[in-house]
């Protein structure tokens, strides 16, 4: 009486019923050694008597009652075919596939195949298959030579083996099997000698395990939040391109702005798992993880989404891509951040390259994602509007608010939100600047009448600027959204501090660019400075000062040589990227004339900062000894102004100076230690007293 079909109670057991059934025709394969005498000396005490008692153990599976296994060559074949038919019954009785089962299937492995990735596998699973490869062939993992002689007694086996190990076959392409030389590097074409091992993920894999490789550990991406993406305009185009088997999606964009999340969505709805990359500069991506990624990627039937380095990155990492872009038989997702579209110099030739932008969210967007994380304890709509910032930025600075507010012991508000943004950009304007005070007034400014009407323009500009280009439809006129000044004038006329006036009327922060740091004798990295300046200011919205701006917006020369012609393009770059600068930013020079015409034509505002008059000048006095009138004794500031012909800046340096040789001298400032020190500072400034 047979019994009946017995269900396969875990993966473990699959593979168990799977082990025994080749276990009998290993021990096939031994009768075969011994009746032609090919057998080796015995190994370490091991002989065949000893491999025939281990495989007759090895020949039971889990649950199922032992046998006796007759050693005649005829009957093993029967119990082989036997054990066969009774693992396919139990196969049908059991209600879920089996992973052995469905890696089997996807890989379209025949007999050879599947007996050859079963004898590799076997040693894993129990020691005594290793004593007999070690019996049979002299090592105690199976080589090529030892699977030919197993899975055919004649010359027959060695070419199906071949066959099923060719570089294009299912189980080497896909990385199922190892093949490795005597020395354990890895061989493309196997030869007798060569080793054929499980790969650890795949051998969990069958084992009911998650397939993790440590190869591609400090590539894989923390996937803790989620964007919604219900509504996002590009989500039908991302889902077209999924289920367009041709197509190489491309996704590029500003860092944060969903181009992962959009991936997620769309596997997400198509119940399809995802296996999330990042490659870096610092970490090779070799042709070894490329493959390791394909394989994890088919074993999980995974899309596969790599996220690229940046494209002034070294290059290392392409070959890896291109070699898995060759290999992997699941789709392939590339994406990278940048700030404006780029080439993506990777050989492939099976797909059609299909680049898609993923640009920051509109401001509406940018409303509802800031009410998502802040509620309405803030004025989101304001930040919607005022920040164009990515939704993966917005969420990372709602985070840091809500810390922030915690620290303080109170609910979220907009100072806490502010807080964080200057938190979030502030290393990346001050690597090249510096934030400077802005607690000035256009009341504290002395200038001219005209200089101050139109600093008063150029502040309602900034304001309006929104109004008149969207609700009034003037954006067609301009390229940018950005307002740009020059202020131009001598030293110490009121430029920066009038820079820092209009920064505190519109409620940015003001950042001095170092433009010494912004020029490098490399070629390109000034232009990459400079760009990265400019991406910063218009995220935070920060209005970024140029001082001694004629340094790197200087004329344009006549081409005399290869650095004439480089220092013009850097020119026209520097042009174009302040024209389409979204944000506010103010170029000062102390000579006007050294400036670039085209940039003098393109600027918003140029605003002149002329010397002092005689009464503006007293008025600097009185400012400058303001609040100090303890140490002051009977001054005269008309005489003084109409004495001294200097500028804020030096009236400044001669009071600060004053009040040191007052201090020395432990006496009152006069007037003629105001004009002493006002002296001294113009012969040390080369002024001729």
């Amino acid at each position: 009486m047979s019994m009946l079909p017995t269900p396969f109670a875990t993966p473990a057991a699959a593979v168990a019923a799977e082990i025994a059934r080749v276990a009998l025709v290993l021990r096939r394969a031994l009768r075969f050694a011994e009746l032609d005498r090919d057998l080796g000396a015995d190994v370490h005490g091991y002989d065949a008597g000893l491999a025939h008692r281990d495989l007759a153990r090895l020949a039971h599976p889990i649950g199922k009652t032992p046998q006796v296994i007759d050693p005649d060559l005829d009957r093993l074949a029967q119990q082989i075919a036997e054990r066969a038919r009774t693992n396919a019954a139990d196969r049908a009785a059991t209600s879920r596939p089996m992973p052995l089962d469905t890696l089997a299937e996807r890989a379209s492995l025949d007999s050879v195949g599947l007996d050859l990735f079963l004898l590799a596998l076997a040693p894993e699973i129990d020691d005594g298959f290793a004593r007999v490869y070690e019996l049979l062939g002299g090592k105690r993992r199976l080589d090529l030579s030892t699977a030919a002689r197993v899975l055919s007694p004649d010359d027959a086996g060695a070419t199906a083996v071949r066959h099923a190990l060719t570089p294009s076959s299912t189980l080497v392409t896909l990385g199922l099997l190892e093949l490795t030389g005597p020395d354990g590097a890895p061989v493309a074409s196997p030869t007798l000698k060569t080793s054929i091992t499980v790969p650890a993920p795949v051998i969990a894999f069958v084992l009911g395990h998650d397939a993790e490789d440590p190869l591609l550990t400090p590539f894989l991406v923390d996937r803790h939040v989620l964007a919604n993406c219900a509504t996002h305009e590009l989500r039908p185009r991302v889902a077209a391109l999924l289920a367009d088997q041709g197509a190489l999606m491309f996704l590029e964009g500003p860092a944060g702005a969903g181009k992962r999340s959009l991936v997620r969505s769309a596997c997400l709805d198509d119940a399809k798992p995802l296996l999330e990359l990042q490659l870096t500069p610092a970490l090779p991506f070799t042709e070894r993880e490329a493959q390791a990624a394909a394989r994890m990627a088919w074993l999980r039937g995974a899309t596969l989404l790599v996220g690229l380095p940046p494209q002034d990155s070294d290059a290392r990492w392409q070959a890896g891509v291109a070699r898995l872009l060759a290999v992997s038989s699941e789709r392939v997702v590339l994406c990278r951040d940048c700030a404006t579209p780029n080439h993506l110099d990777i050989r492939f030739t099976r797909l059609r390259l299909s680049p898609l932008w993923v640009p920051v969210p509109s401001a509406e967007t940018r409303v509802t994602i800031w009410r998502e994380q802040l509620g309405a304890d803030v004025d989101c709509t304001e930040l919607g509007r005022t920040y164009a910032l990515t939704g993966g930025t917005i969420r990372r600075i709602a985070d840091d608010a809500r810390v922030l507010a915690e620290a303080r012991a109170r609910v979220v508000s907009r100072a806490d939100v502010i807080d964080a943004i200057d938190a979030e950009f502030a290393p990346q304007l001050e690597v090249l600047g510096r934030r400077l005070p802005t607690t000035a007034t256009l009341e504290d400014l002395v200038v001219a009448d005209e200089t101050r009407e139109t600093l008063m323009e150029l502040a309602s500009t900034v304001a309006l600027r929104d109004h008149v280009l969207d609700a009034w439809k003037f954006r067609p006129l301009v390229r940018g959204r950005g307002v740009s000044a020059l202020f131009y004038g001598d030293p110490g006329t009121g430029k920066t501090m009038a820079a820092g006036v209009i920064a505190a009327s519109v409620g940015a922060p003001l950042y001095q660019i170092d433009t010494a740091s912004l020029v490098s004798k490399w070629v390109g990295e000034t232009e990459k400075n400079l760009a990265a300046v400019f991406r910063a200011a218009e995220e935070r919205q920060a209005m970024l000062l140029f001082d001694e701006a004629d340094a790197i917006f200087g004329k344009r020369t006549d081409v005399q040589s290869a650095t004439d012609r480089y220092a013009n393009m850097q020119t026209n770059f520097l042009l174009t990227q302040l024209e389409l600068f979204n944000g506010i930013s103010i170029l000062t020079t102390n000579r006007e004339s050294g400036m670039d015409a085209a940039f003098k034509r393109r600027m918003t505002f140029r605003v002149c900062f002329p010397p002092p008059e005689a009464d503006e000048r007293e008025v600097l006095w009185r400012q400058m000894l303001a609040g100090r009138a303890a140490h002051c004794r009977n001054v005269d500031w008309k005489e003084l102004a109409e004495v001294l012909p200097m500028s804020g800046g030096y009236i400044r340096n001669a009071v600060l100076r004053a009040g040191y040789l007052a201090a020395a001298a432990k006496a009152p400032i006069t007037t003629g230690l105001l004009q002493r020190a006002a002296k001294l500072v113009l012969r040390d400034a080369g002024k001729v007293v």
